[in-house]
C-alpha cells in the first residue's frame, strides 16, 4: 500500500484536470445579469441588464463579449465591449478591455480590472485613476466590483478632473442577479 501512495505522489500533476482561478471566475460571470430587483426596491437604481458570452477560449485565458442594456420591449444596447480575461500572477486575474471600432480592437488603456479571490468572492476594479472618460462631463471613471456565483455587485463611477462626482450612484453597487447561463 505505502508503495502504490508512493507511487501515486510521483505522477505529474498535469495528469490531473485543474480548475483554475480564471476557469472559475469565467463561469461565475459568464451568463445573462439583471438589476431588476433592486430597481424595484430602490429607485436610485435602474433596471440594466448585462450578457457576458465566452467567445473562445485560448491558451493564456478567455475572450467575452459583453453588452450592458436597458431591457425594454427590446434590449437597448449602450454598450458593447470585448474583454480579454487571464492570470497575471499567483494571485491576480487581468481583464483587457477592448471597444471595437471599424472592424478593429481598441484596448481601453488604464481601464484594465485586476481581480483577486477573498473567500468565496472575487473582487477587482480599475487602478488608480487611469480610465480616461468624457461621458457626462467625467475626465476619469472607476470601476469595483464583487463576483459571487449568484451574482455580481458593480459600482461604476464618473469624476471630473476635480474629483467630484459626475455620474454613477453615491449609494454603493448595482446588484445584477444571475439570471442564466447563455446557451451556445
Amino acid at each position: 500500500m505505502k508503495t502504490l501512495i508512493f507511487l501515486f505522489l510521483l505522477l505529474p500533476t498535469s495528469i490531473f484536470a485543474q480548475i483554475t482561478d480564471v476557469d472559475e471566475y469565467v463561469s461565475w460571470i459568464s451568463g445573462e445579469f439583471s438589476s431588476e430587483v433592486q430597481a424595484k426596491q430602490d429607485s436610485s437604481f435602474w433596471h440594466v441588464q448585462i450578457n457576458q458570452d465566452v467567445i473562445d477560449k485560448v491558451e493564456d485565458g478567455y475572450w467575452l463579449w459583453v453588452t450592458q442594456g436597458i431591457p425594454e420591449e427590446e434590449l437597448t444596447i449602450y454598450r458593447e465591449r470585448l474583454y480579454h480575461i487571464s492570470q497575471l500572477d499567483e494571485n491576480t486575474i487581468l481583464t483587457k478591455i477592448f471597444k471595437v471600432e471599424d472592424g478593429q480592437k481598441v484596448h481601453l488603456k488604464g481601464c484594465n480590472l485586476y481581480i483577486e479571490k477573498i473567500k468565496d468572492m472575487y473582487v477587482g476594479g480599475t487602478s488608480n485613476f487611469d480610465c480616461k472618460s468624457t461621458y457626462g462631463g467625467a475626465s476619469y471613471l472607476t470601476t469595483d466590483f464583487r463576483v459571487y456565483e449568484d451574482r455580481i455587485e458593480s459600482w461604476e463611477r464618473g469624476w471630473n478632473s476635480s474629483g467630484t462626482l459626475v455620474w454613477g450612484t453615491d449609494k454603493g453597487h448595482f446588484i445584477f442577479i444571475k439570471n442564466k447561463e447563455i446557451e451556445k
